[in-house]
């Protein structure tokens, strides 16, 4: 093989792997949904919440006519097709000629859409048709035509007295239309499409709740949550799929920042990842691809109105990119979860563990005698050790600023507490605490700084145990806190970040405090207890708070879906 010859092979050869790395738009019709779960199912409510994730503003939709629907459900039901074959053989007698029909009918102004500026030029120099089309060009709209048929394979409804719940799974057949030069067509399944996903939702059955359009009751709204839950995670794992994936070349790259000719038409957002990919030659002479940078979107450009506007990304882990190179969509749900063990600073004065009931004359329970004080708690306790679970959800496309997150906490921890050899049954005690706040993220490549607020409520509990009549049992309080958030990320994997983070709490002296005692003769407790309310300014309670440092570390995880809802009910246009 000549020289000549080789290089004509591999300017072929990288001009067919490029056409499969680039995005080419596409159009999409729903077939309907499928009932396989054996439930009677809210099926306008679902397909209501399927459309609107799935048609999204990458896609073209072609509405299909109610005969061929018609005779696509009709053929189906006669059949009760269980695989993918059976259903392909439907499609190719009843949909699949309307679609390559239609298609047919806008293909040329379509394709126009595919086509860069410089084929345009080129084309419309050589007077190529005089539109700037080949046949090729229309082929490859043609060929962008895709079908999807929604499946719900379980659905649950649970009514309680005070709550009602729903539960969704299921998930989407995917089938393309492929159009052969000689015009005729055929539907093809697409393997490994059918990634199965999950919606719930739960409502006081009894409540009004607001959406875009209408109130709903407590059942409708936890039936549309749940089904609108559902559909997102099915949209992002759709967004994963090879044949719709954004991806773009690199036009240009100003200092570390890429730029690209994809916006507002294909529907990107603010934060969205993207792998940077190259082309590469293995060591068998084989063209294969590889990641070698990983970026979010920093800006949005509005292609809608101006074709050739471009968006920028920010880089995180990136060798060095150039003209040319390909970014690829990385989606995720936009929801980090983080694991992290702390440490904190609070103080538990030990004069919140009177040892008997007898001492309450003190705190200002006035029918129990003010006998010498005696505790439960040697020391005060001043620190403890334990474990927080985070969730943090990305709101920069709703409010415009990158990396801003909404936050919410739980945690629990034990205290270093030590017991008077009066109270040998105590138990440490055992804290916990829920916080929702605010988060921004301030990054540099692969690490960040973030600060933040939050709000919360702190509690503790702790056993004494005491076995004789008018002993200690236990004690418990809840209190309020603000709290300032502060730390640092290391992005290890776009998908995971190593955190060493604190905070510094301003708490309020408890709010909610009992001590509970033995009382054996107790003719209102089956139990044997009796238990006291004591007032926030009572010896030892004043003292009390969680104000201190909390240093932390752990590592978290970008989700790729998440079965709850997450407050979206005012934006659901239903």
């Amino acid at each position: 093989m000549t020289r000549l010859s080789l290089c004509l092979l591999l300017f072929f050869s990288i001009s067919a792997f490029a056409q499969e790395r680039k995005y080419e738009r596409k159009s999409i019709s729903s077939l309907g949904l499928i009932n396989a779960s054996g439930a009677s199912i809210p099926e306008e409510m679902i397909e209501n919440r399927i459309n609107h994730h799935i048609q999204l503003p990458r896609f073209d939709y072609n509405e299909l006519s109610d005969s061929a629907l018609t005779a696509y459900r009709e053929r189906v039901s006669a059949t009760r097709p269980t695989s993918p074959e059976q259903f392909v053989a439907i499609l190719n007698e009843t949909i699949v000629p309307q679609v390559s029909a239609a298609l047919k009918a806008v293909a040329e102004e379509r394709a126009l859409g595919n086509l860069k500026e410089e084929d345009l030029a080129r084309a419309a120099a050589n007077k190529l048709k005089g539109s700037g089309l080949t046949a090729e060009d229309v082929l490859k709209v043609l060929n962008a035509a895709y079908l999807y048929a929604p499946v719900v394979t379980r659905y649950e409804e649970e009514s309680g007295e005070e709550s009602f719940a729903a539960k969704i799974s299921g998930y989407i057949l995917w089938f393309r239309v492929k159009t052969h030069p000689d015009g005729s067509a055929e539907a093809q399944f697409l393997k490994n499409a059918s990634e199965e996903q999950s919606g719930e939702a739960m409502a006081d059955p009894d409540e009004s709740y607001k959406t875009r359009r209408r109130s709903l009751s407590g059942k409708e709204y936890a039936r549309l949550s749940a089904a609108n839950a559902w559909a997102r995670n099915l949209s992002v794992a759709m967004r994963r799929l090879p044949d719709f994936q954004i991806k773009a070349e690199i036009l240009s790259v100003r200092g570390a920042t890429p730029e690209a000719n994809i916006g507002t038409r294909e529907g990107i957002g603010l934060d969205d990842g993207f792998f940077a990919e190259e082309v590469f030659e293995n060591a068998k002479g084989e063209l294969q691809t590889r990641h070698i940078g990983f970026f979010r979107v920093a800006s949005v450009g509005d292609t809608r109105k101006d074709p050739r506007a471009v968006s920028t990304f920010y880089p995180h882990i990136t060798g060095g990119v150039e003209r040319g190179v390909l970014l690829k969509e990385h989606p995720r749900f936009g929801l980090d979860v983080a694991l992290r063990p702390k440490f904190f600073q609070f103080r538990l004065s030990r004069e919140t563990t009177p040892l008997r009931r007898d001492m309450l004359g003190n705190y200002g329970i006035s029918d129990e005698l003010s006998l010498p004080p005696r505790f439960a708690l040697k020391t005060d306790v001043t620190e403890a050790y334990g474990i927080e679970l985070a969730l943090h959800y990305n709101l920069a496309k709703r409010t415009g600023i990158r990396q801003f997150f909404a936050t919410a906490d739980i945690g629990v921890a034990f205290g270093n507490a030590s017991f008077e050899p009066s109270a040998p049954g105590g138990i440490v005690p055992l804290t916990y605490s829920v916080y929702l706040g605010a988060m921004k993220k301030s990054w540099l490549r692969r690490w960040n700084v973030y600060l933040g607020g939050s709000v919360g409520a702190d509690g503790l509990y702790l056993l004494v145990g005491g076995e004789n009549d008018g002993d200690l049992y236990s004690l418990s309080f809840a209190t309020l806190s603000l709290r300032a958030d502060f730390g640092i990320e290391l992005m290890l994997t776009p998908d995971i970040l190593l955190t060493l983070g604190g905070n510094y709490k301003f708490g309020f002296p408890p709010i909610l405090s009992e001590l509970e005692y033995r009382q054996r003769n107790n003719p209102f407790s089956s139990e044997g207890f009796k238990t006291f309310s004591i007032a926030f300014n009572a010896p030892g309670f004043r003292d009390t708070s969680f104000n201190g440092l909390t240093i932390s570390v752990g590592v978290s995880y970008a989700l790729p879906s998440f079965s709850l809802s997450l407050g979206e009910l005012e934006e659901i246009d239903y």
